[in-house]
């Protein structure tokens, strides 16, 4: 039995291939890491995985900022935040007002929102940088 079934685990794994796109090649590779999924495309990026994994004790940014324009959670949606950070503050571009925002989230707190709810998570300034370049990649 036992014998049985490694034959007919080695089949399927050579069949595999072939039943996948007219015969061509096809590897699957798995993720073990969080990722934002869009459509059919797995972002694993330090930024991705800095948003979406609880930082040190705090939450995920995601926990309170989600993905879906049109849905209001805790906080803005990442989406949101990415079209508005460079009008929020005339004189400021997206990427201080990001910062700020992420350093010291009471400095400007959108109209609907309360203050003292987003935590003042204790990040590098190179962990800064990858959440604004990953939450500036959803401007549209």
């Amino acid at each position: 039995m036992k014998n049985r079934l490694i034959g007919l685990t080695i089949a399927t794994m050579m069949l595999a291939p072939a039943c996948s796109d007219g015969g061509a090649s096809a590897t699957t590779t798995p993720t073990t890491t969080a990722a934002v999924t869009t459509s059919t495309t797995i972002d694993a990026s330090p930024g991705a995985v800095l948003y979406n994994e609880p930082i040190r004790g705090f939450p995920s940014c995601l926990s309170c900022h989600v993905s879906d324009r049109d849905l209001r959670t805790v906080g803005p949606s990442v989406i949101e935040m990415a079209r508005d950070a460079g009008r929020r503050i005339p004189a400021m571009s997206g990427d201080e007002y990001l910062r700020e925002s992420i350093l010291e989230p009471d400095a400007y707190v959108l109209d609907g929102f309360r203050e003292g709810e987003m935590p003042i998570a204790e990040l590098t300034g190179a962990e800064v940088d990858l959440l604004v370049d990953y939450i500036l990649r959803f401007a549209p």
